[in-house]
């Protein structure tokens, strides 16, 4: 089996981290979002007044299994707070009015989202068992070095009293 898909159920499914690296806008399919074009604002002219060329890409439900995020992904956008899902509508909205073509800013937005995910998702690589056991050495040897200089700090303070005889 190859090392980059992993077993659930019936189905074979790629590794979270695997689509992670291999996910960019061009990947991601655009026949799941809401596309919406309205008027941009701010300066442009008469461009802006006429022409609706902000876009903004809408996923609803997105907290329901999808077949493009894998679950994994999906927990960690909606646990870290992603910042483009609300989670009172239970939507990912994602707009753009950055450029003034329609489809430029589409791209900007499927980049924009691209680039949350990858910096908002983690994944911790399983750590090698030669790493582990130099950690555990090196905290081995860090204690026996602080209760050897505990032991002499304390014979340091014993000996600078005098031994009372009696």
């Amino acid at each position: 089996m190859n090392p980059t898909l992993k077993k659930l159920g019936d189905k074979c499914t790629v590794l979270p981290e695997t689509w992670l690296r291999g996910l960019s806008p061009s990947t991601v399919p655009k026949s799941q979002f809401i596309v919406k074009y309205t008027r941009s604002s701010g300066p442009g002219g008469q461009n802006v007044n006429k022409v609706s060329s902000k876009c903004t890409l809408k996923l609803n439900e997105f907290s329901q299994p999808t077949t493009w995020i894998p679950q994994e992904v999906q927990q960690q956008l909606i646990s870290k707070k992603m910042r483009y899902y609300n989670p009172t509508s239970d939507t990912l909205v994602i707009q753009s009015d950055k450029f003034r073509s329609r489809d430029a800013n589409r791209q900007d937005c499927l980049e924009k989202l691209v680039e949350t995910i990858k910096t908002t998702c983690f994944f911790t690589e399983p750590t090698e068992q030669a790493t582990v056991d130099r950690w555990n050495s090196i905290k081995k040897n860090s204690n026996e070095r602080r209760l050897r200089n505990k032991k002499l700090s304390g014979q340091k303070k014993k000996a600078r009293y005098e031994p009372t005889f009696e």
